[in-house]
């Protein structure tokens, strides 16, 4: 056990990274067993390569945000952009999806951008488009991204082909916060954000929009609320929900929820899940256990 936030396996479940506990975002990769832990860069965001052995993240260069890869040991840094870029998701087709910023009046807008893992081709695929991360599908076909509302607050949730064609919407209204993830076999799309509620929504549908469904009815008030993580058989997501937050599995089928972290007890937060993509015990996975009751850097709460 590490001590860490924002986890997020590597592809092929060899390494975890994540945001250790000192500085400003630190991104660190241990591996799968718990050892081996080391600092690769400062970063708000990054992305793991289909391959597992290299990490696309930002970097701040004069003010402005730029992408850099590096192998998953922190070794050959080499920077890709120079503009304005943030969110990166690399493809397996070894696509780097991203959103690049222009000055816009009195603020910015922001475009989906592709380019190569090396850099090179970069083009753009939609503008005044979200300021979620955009996810790609599993084949790399098809990328899903966020377009501003009307209201210039809130977004739809959009899917299209690599090239930016054949746009479909799959929200039905537009919401605020948005974030999805493709199921492993890339025919679903979950997604959650507020919908002119004060709680986050959680939704399932198709990839083309069709067969939305509504699969929990309130999720949560705090920062990590509605975050969320697919099961490797896709019959299942890891979401954060409450408040505290802990963290609930929902069966898809049936919509029943089991919690499975006990924060509400003690005033710990649980966020942020993160699915190996093995299913592997814990045991085997290094560290130590820890009881069901109050986890070693607990604090207590004065909520509810």
């Amino acid at each position: 056990m590490v001590a860490g936030s924002y986890p997020s396996w590597s592809p092929d479940g060899s390494k975890l990274a994540f945001y250790g506990p000192r500085g400003i975002f630190p991104l660190e990769v241990v591996d799968a067993d718990g050892r081996g832990v080391r600092t690769i860069a400062d970063t708000a965001f990054y992305a793991w390569s289909p391959e597992s052995k290299r990490i696309v993240f930002t970097k701040s260069v004069e003010g402005h945000l730029s992408l850099y890869v590096t192998r998953s040991d922190g070794t050959g840094r080499m920077r890709l952009t120079n503009g304005d870029d943030a969110s990166p998701a690399w493809s397996i087709r070894n696509q780097i999806a991203f959103l690049r910023s222009f000055p816009r009046g009195p603020g910015f807008s922001q475009s989906l951008m592709v380019m190569n893992s090396d850099g090179t081709g970069q083009q753009t695929i939609a503008a005044d488009v979200g300021g979620e991360t955009p996810a790609w599908s599993p084949d790399g076909s098809k990328i899903a991204f966020t377009k501003e509302a009307p209201n210039g607050v809130d977004s739809n949730l959009l899917v299209a082909n690599a090239d930016g064609q054949d746009v479909r919407r799959v929200s039905r209204r537009p919401g605020y916060g948005l974030q999805l993830a493709w199921s492993p076999d890339g025919r679903q799309i979950a997604f959650s954000g507020l919908f002119g509620s004060d709680s986050e929504l959680l939704f399932v549908a198709k990839a083309d929009g069709s067969q939305l469904r509504q699969i929990h009815h309130r999720i949560g008030g705090s920062d990590a609320a509605g975050a969320f993580a697919w099961s490797p058989e896709e019959d299942a997501l890891a979401v954060a929900a409450g408040a505290p937050n802990d963290i609930l599995v929902i069966q898809l089928a049936s919509g029943r929820a089991k919690r499975i972290t006990h924060g509400f007890r003690d005033g710990s937060d649980s966020g942020d899940p993160s699915w190996d993509p093995l299913r592997r015990p814990t045991s085997a996975l290094g560290g130590r256990a820890v009881p069901a009751g109050i986890v070693p850097d607990a604090r207590p709460s004065s909520g509810a």
